[in-house]
């Protein structure tokens, strides 16, 4: 077999290099580089030059064959060169023209060698694999549907279908995930009428440039309405700024459910000691329990006694670094908060002051970094001034940003938290508006309850999106079980470059391995011999993903077709603008410095009226 094989391909040789010889003799001839010759067997050759040009062509394609090339290529490719190749073929099988001496000095050795090598390319195209390599995994998804977000990269549109199945984001710092992912998400959300809840970490209005999701949601919302476009409707709150804030009201009648009145405010309280006192978020011991405990009862007999006007965060405040013995005092008067703080009141009334002033005391130096006018301010307005929370009512569906400021953050994020806690309540319910639930920086403010949330609020059209630099930031913040539980909710990843070693070998690990055919192949004098092996190789290392450049980023698309993408992405569009002065109880035309002054005045004595309130009640019951 080896030896007829071998043979073969001997006279396939031997008759191609003949043949060749032959068009180089009728070429010479055509050229006059030779004279006409009057030797019979030579003009029986010339006679058949057809016969001998299209031999020719079919040794040339039997050869690439027998000794192939490996060479990788397809699809649109494949058929560009096969139609090159038939072309030139054509072309070499027509030969030479009677009056085309340009043509036959110069373009015909042209197109005799172009085939030659043609046909070698052409001929690895066809030639069949036992070994299939897989294709890649990576693409750009574009599947529609009524809530999504799109993105514009240097493939196309990539298409995020199911939001509601959630977004996360890790890029390191001067990756681009703001610009690539974050501003254009909210643009969306005011071009299609998203309501729901953002988080601006640089939240301060006071600070140049900031700030700065915010400003990009009201200029987005401004930008649309002005186009007759319908938009969610657009609020602001922050603690720094009182003229461009709406006010709310955590502990108002209207988010508390009936039937579960100590349960929803015993979440608050726990959402705001715990973002006060950063050891309590993994583990709480029994000095932390008792104060947590102690803020409770009050914030629930501020409930109870909500006709009084007291039903304010504030007013918990307040009456919490109160004196504790007139405090102890009110809250015996309450059956039901006397059985839930049966331990505490116990020592009390036995005079352990040692055990009473521990808890207090723990409850207490926390919660001064809250007496402050600002915060007072927004968190207790009347019934008339309060802002619904309330973001994804159908009727009025709104897009809140709530801006933290990071020179003052151990003191902003813990009231945001809480703000953060009644809004995941109010959208966590059938009948809503499609909404997100936006948290760039996410370690920044700890959202207690927020793992729960993403699990179970998609089936409400609530988009949970959460955006960080660096996943150790939320182990550290959150703990390594409830970021996993975190992570792990979320159906659409991106993930852009990064120094942390762990996510990176994570994605490595994520996107897996692909199967790669590796041919080798050997010649010899009878032909050649061809050995194809399967090997597994990495969708994509570790390295790869840390070295990204800005903007590029790789991940994997909740349901998307293809479900991953590996792709650069083009900065979003989006419209910005500075928020106005929004909430100036009186504006004095010409003069918004004396506008300001009455301002401060206004939230200074409405400081001291909670002060007053809680001095009054508690004096009330001393003497009583």
């Amino acid at each position: 077999m080896e030896q007829s094989k071998k043979e073969l391909s001997f006279a396939v040789i031997l008759l191609a290099i003949i043949f060749s010889g032959i068009i180089l003799f009728q070429w010479c001839i055509a050229c006059g580089f030779l004279p006409k010759t009057e030797n019979r067997i030579l003009l029986r050759i010339l006679e058949k030059d057809f016969v001998c040009r299209f031999a020719y062509i079919v040794l040339a394609a039997v050869l690439s064959f027998i000794f192939p090339i490996p060479q990788k290529g397809g699809g649109s490719e494949k058929w560009l060169v096969v139609g090159i190749t038939m072309s030139l073929a054509t072309l070499l099988f027509i030969g030479f023209l009677p009056f085309g001496y340009f043509y036959n000095l110069f373009l015909f050795p042209s197109v005799f060698i172009a085939y030659t090598l043609c046909i070698v390319r052409c001929a690895s195209f066809f030639r069949k694999s036992s070994l299939q390599s897989e294709k890649t995994i990576f693409g750009v998804s574009r599947i529609s549907s009524s809530f999504f977000f799109e993105f514009k990269t240097e493939k196309g549109v990539l298409r995020i279908h199911k939001p509601q199945q959630n977004i996360y984001i890790d890029g390191g710092p001067g990756s681009g995930k703001s610009e690539s992912w974050i501003k254009g998400m909210i643009y969306q959300c005011a071009e299609r009428n998203y309501a729901g809840f953002i988080y601006d970490w640089e939240g301060d209005p006071t600070k140049p440039g900031s700030p700065i999701l915010s400003r990009i949601a009201y200029g987005s919302t401004e930008y649309f309405r002005k186009k007759g476009i319908k938009t969610p409707r657009f609020a602001f709150i922050n603690f720094v700024d009182m003229s461009r804030t709406v006010r709310v009201n955590v502990f108002s009648e209207r988010y508390v459910p009936k039937g579960s009145e100590s349960l929803f405010i015993r979440n608050i309280v726990v959402t705001l000691m715990k973002n006060l006192e950063q050891s309590w978020k993994e583990k709480t011991d029994f000095w932390a329990n008792n104060a947590i405990t102690y803020v409770f009862s009050i914030a629930y007999k501020c409930y109870k006694e909500r006709e009084k006007g007291i039903n304010t965060l504030p007013h918990v405040i307040a009456f919490a670094l109160s004196d504790s013995n007139a405090v102890f005092q009110w809250l015996s008067q309450d059956d039901e908060i006397s059985l839930n703080m049966a331990s505490m009141l116990t020592a009390w009334k036995l005079g352990a002051q040692q055990q009473t002033a521990g808890a207090v005391s723990s409850a207490q130096t926390p919660l001064v970094l809250l007496n402050n006018k600002y915060i007072f301010w927004v968190l207790s307005p009347s019934k008339e001034e309060e802002f619904s929370l309330d973001v994804t009512d159908k009727e009025n569906p709104t897009l809140l940003c709530v801006g933290n400021a990071p020179s003052i953050k151990e003191a902003v994020s813990p009231p945001i938290s809480c703000i953060a806690s009644v809004l995941m309540s109010q959208m966590n319910n059938p009948g809503k508006e499609k909404s997100v639930f936006l948290v760039d920086e996410f370690p920044t403010v700890n959202l207690q309850g927020i793992d729960t949330f993403i699990g179970t609020a998609r089936k409400h059209h609530v988009a949970t999106i959460l955006a960080l630099q660096d996943y150790n930031q939320a182990v550290r913040d959150y703990g390594e079980k409830s970021a996993n539980i975190l992570k792990s909710a979320c159906g659409t990843q991106a993930y852009g470059m990064t120094g942390n070693e762990n996510t990176a070998r994570n994605i490595e690990t994520l996107l897996g391995e692909y199967r790669e055919v590796q041919e080798s192949i050997s010649f010899q004098s009878s032909g050649s011999s061809r050995t194809e092996t399967l090997q597994k190789e990495k969708v994509i290392r570790g390295r790869d993903v840390a070295g990204q450049q800005v903007g590029h980023f790789i991940g994997k698309i909740a349901a998307g077709d293809p479900p991953f993408f590996n792709l650069q992405m083009n900065m979003c569009e989006f419209k910005e603008k500075e928020i106005p002065r929004f909430s100036l109880p009186v504006e004095v035309r010409g003069d918004e410095s004396l506008s300001l002054d009455i301002l401060e005045e206004i939230v200074e004595l409405h400081y001291k009226k909670i002060i007053n309130d809680v001095k009054m009640i508690l004096e009330e019951k001393r003497n009583n």
